[in-house]
């Protein structure tokens, strides 16, 4: 049979790949002239990102998407839309700013007042409520100048005046206003005071977007965007026409920043997203108004974590069914799909602000999974706290962009049926000018080995060069010279999405999303647990407490007693409990079930203590306490190994936390793909897979299979830093078709005597110009005669050429091959005016035994740059810098 190995290897792999294509009313020949761009560069599909279009969904719109449409009719190519004018998702076309108040952004806070008793007083509340407690005059646009409805005042007693701590008790005043004025008593102590009200577009920004939580609100989005495109174009949808993409809808409730991405319930004062359902869903049993105290403030420690993973349950769920879910069947109901992501940065995915408080809720919709990477939140090394903005001194996350963020979407991808194994990545924005191919293979490659097989590049921008909008931008009206060769990175990206695409994740490590833990009190962040499972080469899904509720466990038909739970097409061996203080009563009634059922359960650190709801949950911790394990994160690390669910062992015991595995079995075969992440240190190690005997090796940038190093059941394995290598099992072709193995070199001899430097800059592309006469390969952006000649700062093409003699031993084969240990970005060879290949990173080695000539050669070597420093921008500052042009040393080694 044929497997997807096969259709790759034949070049009949299917488009993973759809970039934004931005759109800015362009003449229809300049439309017509990206879209040709685009297919040629390995690519079948665009999604038309609308927002700086003026025109959406209005005449000139419609006139352009007529020309795109045609040409993808044409091309055969796909296109999806992005669905709004204006960014995040929600604007609905502009149409909210008319609509009714019912529909729109509705949100809940308070106003505050303390008092010190004993006092008889007096306060303003008609007064506070217009505003004009703020001390100073408000712009008509501030989000305390708008129209305020009061819900309830409320008094609470502080516990003392230093602290913000109130006692349980409380008194509802509402009834004692009078004419706009509420008196009161009070006896010795400290008192608060609150004025609890909801206000409509009261946000510091996205104000008049639709009501995520509310079903009527968001069909006007529909009305807006959705609908126009089927009425005009009903007979593209499901076939020219794939689907619609949403770009980071959230509630952006905060008043402080618009991307707060620390807005955790109950920890962060915020006014907080509302809607009458969902004060229908929240005053009853218990609750009330004055309740909603405890939403913001610590008045007892169970109403609190009752009240806020109440809430935070009724907002997740009417964001899931009422945006996510609508606009997904509309979408499946009119043939297309329904794609795009929410904003998960820096952990904000379980949070409210610019997120939407769950991130497997706010995918339930979706037709994939989704995710995004931008503005350099992931580079090499950077796995910890790092800086993101030099001028504002701004930090990100790196643990959770590396062990987490792609995790969220290949998670959702592995364990929601109807996403099929897909998920999504909008990859490259906003990096600058300065990525370029190096960075945006890496990227892939470190996409790809966490489970992410769709992408979204961003960005094709049509505006005249340079546009300073979140570059780089590929092509550039043919300026951005690295273009002529994104082709290989393009299809390198399709090749291996194909393969890893149409099967399932071999994971065999489920690690609970945090989410509802971190509601309701003390949790840790689940990449914890799942750092160190990637750095022990053991794969790991991050699930969602709504999937375990839902998995079965089954028996291991390959070892005997053994149990597998099943979630989606994962079938684990362990499920890991990140440390929660608290935990959902019906979750741990399940895992309470499992452990008695014998399936092994991890605890980090100890055991919850109560249940989110405050419901007596003693009997499921005591199950949990006698059937479960416990353990630290470095004796999770200890157990994972002991236990076989690394992807392979190291033989030596050495120990490699940058080298990441990722195990997939496809129809017909099986293959692991592994990445070497570290900046400097290779791997050569003798390892031995667990449950995978390798057969061959798939090289998919060059698109063949190779023989692999394989002795006694165990493999050398060889990785530069930042190389990635894929393993298959065995499948129907013969060994005789194999190449030779990828070995490592016996000997090497330094080349790089008098190398004759020459250079084509962008605005005279073709033109090369002679610069100097190097002795050694060093960065040119340091050297003088290269400075004086491009002061503006270059982009080009830079061409090294060098002539040696070589002799090649008697019998020895034609195997040699050239090493640049400094390279960067593309570099193409040329030896005696033979094309060697195309290198986009690591490992810039190239095959050139077949090209050798006993006696003098030459060699002609090209390095493309980035387009920074040509073009200078935001982005690209903020990160370092590599050197211009080549530098190290240029090896030609012997096998």
């Amino acid at each position: 049979m044929n497997t997807r190995i096969h259709e790759a290897l034949a070049g009949k792999q299917e488009n993973y790949i759809l970039p934004f294509f931005w759109q800015h009313g362009e003449d229809e020949q300049t439309l017509r002239e990206y879209m040709g761009v685009i297919q040629d560069m390995g690519i079948q599909a665009v999604c038309l990102e609308s927002r700086p279009h003026p025109d959406f969904a209005g005449p000139k719109w419609w006139e352009d998407m007529d020309v795109i449409l045609s040409e993808a009719r044409q091309r055969n190519m796909k296109v999806w839309i992005l669905d709004d004018c204006h960014f995040p998702t929600g604007f609905a076309n502009g149409v909210m700013r008319e609509a009714d108040a019912s529909l729109q952004k509705w949100t809940v806070f308070h106003l505050m007042v303390d008092i010190a008793g004993p006092a008889e007083v007096r306060v303003d509340v008609d007064a506070l409520l217009s505003g004009l407690g703020i001390g100073f005059p408000l712009s008509p646009d501030s989000p305390l100048s708008r129209e305020k409805e009061l819900l309830c005042a409320v008094l609470y007693q502080r516990k003392e005046e230093s602290s913000e701590e109130l006692c349980p008790q409380y008194i509802d005043v509402t009834g004692s206003i009078q004419n706009g004025l509420l008196p009161l008593s009070v006896s010795e102590g400290f008192y608060r005071l609150f004025l609890i009200y909801k206000s409509a577009n009261a946000g510091i920004a996205n104000n008049f977007y639709v009501n995520l939580l509310q079903k009527e609100s968001v069909s006007m989005l529909l009305d807006a965007v959705y609908e126009p495109h089927y009425e005009r174009y009903k007979e593209d949808f499901g076939k020219t026409i794939a689907g619609f993409f949403s770009d980071e809808p959230g509630f952006y409730n905060c008043i402080d920043t618009l991307f707060n991405f620390n807005a955790i319930i109950g920890r962060e004062i915020m006014p907080l997203p509302w809607s009458s359902e969902l004060e229908s869903i929240l005053l009853k049993d218990d609750f009330s108004y004055p309740d909603l105290v405890s939403l913001w403030y610590a008045t007892d420690p169970k109403k609190d974590s009752r009240y806020r993973s109440r809430y935070m349950e009724a907002v997740t769920r009417l964001y899931e069914n009422n945006f996510s879910v609508q606009l997904g069947d509309w979408c499946r109901q009119h043939g297309v799909e329904y794609i795009g992501h929410i904003l998960e940065d820096n952990n904000s995915s379980s949070r409210l602000g610019p997120s939407a408080g769950h991130y497997f809720r706010a995918m339930t919709g979706q037709d994939m999974s989704g995710i995004d990477v931008v503005t350099s939140q992931i580079l090499p090394g950077r796995k910890n706290l790092h800086t993101t903005n030099a001028a504002l001194n701004s930090k990100s996350d790196g643990e959770f962009y590396h062990y987490a963020l792609a995790k969220l979407g290949a998670g959702d991808a592995h364990t929601d049926v109807r996403k099929q194994g897909r998920a999504m990545c909008e990859i490259f924005g906003n990096y600058g000018w300065a990525e370029g191919a190096q960075t945006m293979k890496w990227l892939a490659d470190f996409m790809l080995v966490r489970g992410i097989n769709i992408f979204v590049p961003h960005a094709f921008s049509p505006k005249a060069f340079p546009d300073p909008d979140c570059p780089p931008h590929f092509y550039a009206h043919g300026i951005n010279m690295q273009s002529a060769y994104l082709r290989y990175l393009f299809e390198y990206m399709n090749r291996v999405s194909h393969i890893l695409s149409n099967g399932r994740s071999l994971s065999s490590i489920g690690i609970l999303y945090h989410a509802e833990a971190e509601w309701a009190g003390e949790a840790m962040l689940f990449q914890k647990p799942g750092r160190v499972c990637m750095e022990s080469q053991a794969d790991y899904d991050v699930i969602s407490a709504d999937r375990i509720m839902e998995a079965e466990l089954i028996t291991d038909k390959d070892i005997p007693g053994s149990l597998l739970l099943r979630t989606g097409s994962l079938f684990l061996k362990l499920l890991i409990i990140p440390y929660s203080q608290k935990l959902p009563f019906r979750l741990l009634e399940k895992l309470a079930q499992l452990c008695r059922q014998g399936f092994p359960i991890i605890f980090i650190d100890a055991l919850p203590t109560a249940s989110c709801e405050g419901t007596d949950c003693r009997d499921s911790l005591d199950v949990c306490s006698k059937k479960a394990l416990v353990f630290t994160l470095s004796e999770l690390r200890s157990y994972i190994r002991s236990h076989s669910l690394p992807v392979f062992s190291i033989l030596s015991g050495n120990e490699y936390k940058d080298l990441r595995a990722y195990h997939y079995a496809g129809d017909g075969f099986g293959c692991v793909m592994l990445m070497n992440e570290h900046i400097a240190k290779p791997v050569h190690e003798v390892i031995c897979f667990q449950a995978f005997q390798p057969f061959a090796e798939y090289d998919a940038f060059e698109n063949k299979l190779c023989k692999a190093e394989i002795q006694n059941n165990t493999l050398m394995l060889h990785l530069e830093p930042g190389e990635s290598r894929i393993y298959i099992s065995e499948i129907p072709i013969g060994k005789d078709s194999l190449n030779p193995c990828r070995n490592q070199p016996s000997d090497k001899t330094e080349l790089g005597e008098s190398i004759r430097l020459s250079a084509c800059f962008t605005e005279t592309q073709g033109d090369f110009r002679f610069i100097t006469i190097l002795d050694k390969l060093q960065d040119l952006s340091m050297l003088d005669s290269f400075r004086s000649c491009y002061q503006k700062g270059f982009h080009g093409v830079l061409r090294y050429e060098l002539d040696f003699t070589y002799h090649r031993p008697a019998g020895a084969p034609e195997n040699e091959s050239l090493f640049f240990d400094g390279a960067n970005e593309i570099v193409t060879v040329k030896l005696n005016g033979k094309e060697a290949g195309v290198r986009l990173g690591t490992p810039y080695r190239f095959a050139v035994g077949k090209l050798l000539e006993n006696g003098r050669n030459h060699l002609s070597i090209e390095n493309v740059t980035t387009v920074f420093p040509y073009v200078k921008d935001n982005p690209s500052v903020n990160t370092p810098l590599h050197p211009m042009g080549i530098c190290g040393q240029l090896w030609l080694e012997t096998y």
